[in-house]
């Protein structure tokens, strides 16, 4: 059962962990290990095989469930120490050793050559003649990466493993000790430094290839390449509590102390602790003579603006004096722990915080009903909560970072679309000016034609000039409204939408042509009230080009008859007639497709009415309580002996609220068979950050125990996991005050 647990506490750490990254990869690494084992170890160096498997969170970051296991293990005491060894007389056993925990792995570079480090703990188990002996292991390791193919990387690493074991008394056969004259009495348990190399074949699937930046990475960057300059220093004065195992020594105990550490950005945080444990177990300033310290990595899972949700890794000492008294009064050892969890920050002002969490901690110690036995995993629960302060620098979120470099690129674009605005203007302003003197020529020439021809150019120039000068104040407008980010931008247009545009002008065509522009209806009203304008300009340049026309021809043609001026006339009149139904069609153009829009208008108004109509007939109609999904969810309950258990709930929303109804049924499998029911009622947490959605309840119902049937009360936090899966969630429920505790992992079901 407790290996079950611990698969299911990696599955949670590394499942939770969302790092705010669009590119997500998942990594498969398959891995071999040589290990160099220390002398006091009591093994033959040899090899472990297994394989890595989690995700990649960007291109820095990475979370991984570690699984190795031992290849022709045996044992070896030659360089033990012993005084009477004798190599003929040694009797040389097979072993077993497995290994399966978490380990947070950062890559330090980008180039061909990756360097990286990782962290890691989990559980380590060595079985002798069918004994098993378990032991909590911590590694260290730092490598290089070599890219191999677009998703493949080949990986070398030098990494070292402690862990604390008493080889000589478990790995000597009891004729060993006959023969060499030692009794268990003659050895301890001691702490064990093992170094190794290890090669794996790291493959990424999904997410970007290796070795190209995410734009999450190039904020992080960004963020970096001046320093750890947004460094804050937190102090987090705090109250806790351990429900130890039952079958652990320790008794149960609160504990004074807190956390001090540094927030290195937004998400990405390292805290070291120090607690010092309560006398009778209650929150007092007397002290017993226990304590515990340690270092923790946290990563929240958002940009920690509101309530944040954030993930716990870590370990420490747990320190038991030699005055201290267990259960029975009984002696208890110190020892290392593991832990993992998740917690949650609620902001009271801009540095103070609410913090609290709750910690799986794992241990290795005596087990109370067979203190002779070989140590054995502990599992123990610790919740705390607490104030959080900050000082220093807010550190800037990478997707400010990003935001900052879009808008320099906005910019930057502004600047060249400004540059083109402005060539383009002296361009048109400098053919108006050879136009005006072609003008002047041609009236001095007595040339009306030519002249018309000329004012028309000349009139057509101006009105380009001015679509340009409208251009140019859509442009400032946007420049404005990019000075002040609080503000919508009253008009957007992107490069392509600009270059669109000055194409149009170029190419002389008017703003009722259709483009990318008419997406914005501000743009198509623009356009109408433009060729409204353009004519009435063109029926004041006809009635000027008319009335010059007939003073150049009457000086230039005063000898020419009145039948030929009248035959004149009459042309150009009926120039001038077609030009004006050419408007007047235009006109009548635009104006029904105004007339179509207006009728579009009233229908969708109409149908949006309806709509309104039948909602309001439906929510009438409505009941209390709205189906929506029901989904399944496997979990553990490490109460008691501990147990598996499955089980199935349904989700109602409450009409006219954000509550949710979820009634729930359960079975549980352990020593004993658990079933249980119960009714709760869950509200769900709006955050910007959608990577995420965290949700609480309470609920009441009934559990068979195995013996009886008994009243339960819930308290349940959890998330839902879109970043992995819309249909993903984890939580954690508490059942009478931390007598049951369960963590699970749910999928919604697809009807």
């Amino acid at each position: 059962m407790r290996k079950i647990f611990l698969v299911l506490i990696a599955f949670f750490g590394l499942t939770v962990a969302n790092s705010q990254v669009k590119d997500i990869s998942f990594t498969f690494s398959p891995s071999a290990e040589y290990t160099w084992w220390d002398a006091k170890a009591g093994f033959n160096d040899g090899t472990l095989i297994g394989g890595k498997l989690g995700f990649g969170f960007g291109e820095y970051i990475e979370l991984r469930g570690v699984y190795l296991q031992s290849l022709d293990l045996t044992t070896n005491f030659e360089n033990f120490g012993l005084t009477n060894f004798d190599a003929t007389l040694f009797t040389q056993q097979n072993a077993k050793l497995t290994r399966w925990g978490g380990e947070f792995k950062a890559n330090i570079g980008t180039k061909k050559l990756m360097p990286y480090l990782t962290l890691g703990t989990g559980v380590q188990n060595i079985e002798v003649n069918a004994t098993n002996f378990e032991q909590i292991y911590g590694t260290v390791g730092l490598g290089f990466k070599f890219n191999i193919a677009k998703r493949a990387v080949l990986s070398v690493e030098a990494k070292n493993t402690t862990y604390n074991f008493n080889a000589g008394s478990n790995l000597l056969s009891t004729v060993d000790k006959i023969s060499f004259g030692v009794s268990d009495a003659d050895f301890s348990t001691e702490s064990l430094s093992n170094w190794a190399v290890l090669g794996s074949l790291q493959f990424y699937l999904g997410g970007r290839k290796p070795g190209t930046l995410s734009e999450l990475d190039e904020a992080y960057l960004n963020k970096f390449k001046g320093g750890f300059k947004g460094l804050q220093l937190v102090v987090e004065p705090s109250i806790a509590h351990i429900s130890f195992d039952e079958k652990s020594l320790l008794r149960d105990t609160y504990f004074l102390g807190g956390y001090v550490g540094l927030d290195f950005n937004e998400y990405i945080g390292l805290r070291g602790f120090y607690f010092k444990g309560t006398v009778n177990d209650e929150i007092s300033t007397s002290f017993d003579n226990l304590a515990m310290y340690g270092v923790e990595f946290r990563a929240r899972l958002n940009d920690g603006n509101g309530v944040t949700p954030y993930l716990i890794l870590g370990g420490g000492y747990l320190n038991a004096a030699d005055s201290y008294l267990g259960k029975n009064d009984l002696n208890v050892k110190s020892g290392e722990f593991g832990s993992g969890g998740l917690g949650l920050n609620i902001p009271l002002g801009r540095r103070v915080l609410i913090s609290g969490g709750l910690r799986a901690i794992l241990t290795s110690g005596d087990d109370i009903s067979n203190i002779s036995a070989p140590n054995q995993i502990q599992t123990h629960m610790m919740y705390n909560a607490g104030l959080k302060f900050t000082l220093g620098k807010k550190s800037k979120s990478p997707n400010e970072v990003f935001d900052t470099n879009i808008k320099s690129e906005e910019k930057s674009q502004s600047a060249t679309n400004d540059l083109k605005i402005q060539k383009l203007k002296n361009e048109y302003s400098l053919k108006l000016a050879v136009l005006e003197e072609d003008l002047k020529k041609a009236n001095q020439e007595k040339d009306v034609n030519k002249a018309i021809e000329l004012l028309e150019e000349k009139n057509d120039l101006k009105t380009a000039l001015k679509e340009i000068n409208k251009v140019s104040e859509i442009q400032v407008e946007k420049n404005i409204e990019n000075k002040t980010p609080q503000q919508e931008t009253i008009i957007q247009m992107t490069p392509a939408e600009f270059e669109s545009l000055i194409d149009r002008i170029l190419k002389g065509l008017n703003e009722n042509s259709d483009g990318n522009v008419q997406k914005s209806e501000v743009i198509e009203s623009k356009a109408i009230d433009s060729l409204n304008k353009r004519i009435e300009m063109l029926e004041k340049i006809f009635s000027e080009s008319k009335k010059t026309a007939t003073q150049e021809s009457e000086i230039k043609d005063i000898n020419v008859t009145k039948d030929n001026k009248k035959e004149n006339k009459e042309v150009k009149k009926s120039k001038s007639e077609d030009r004006l139904k050419n408007m007047d069609d235009e006109i009548e153009l635009k104006s029904n497709e105004i007339k179509n829009k207006e009728t579009d208008t009233l229908t969708i108004k109409k149908e949006i009415a309806d709509l309104q109509s039948d909602d309001s007939s439906i929510e009438k109609n409505e009941k209390l309580l709205k189906y929506e999904w029901s989904n399944l969810f496997f979990g553990y309950d490490f109460s008691n002996s501990g147990y598996l258990n499955a089980g199935i709930r349904s989700h109602f929303k409450i009409t006219k609220t954000n509550l949710i109804f979820m009634p729930e049924a359960f079975v549980g499998f352990g020593d004993t068979t658990y079933y249980g029911v119960s009714g709760n009622i869950i509200y769900s947490v709006n955050l910007k950050n959608q990577n995420v959605k965290p949700y609480f309840g309470a609920g009441v119902g009934a559990l068979h125990n195995g013996n009886d049937f008994k009243g339960i009360y819930n308290a349940i936090l959890g998330a839902n996991l879109p970043v992995i899966s819309d249909n993903l969630y984890i939580d954690y429920t508490m059942r009478n005050t931390f007598d049951y505790n369960q963590i699970s992992i749910g999928y919604k079901l697809p009807i």
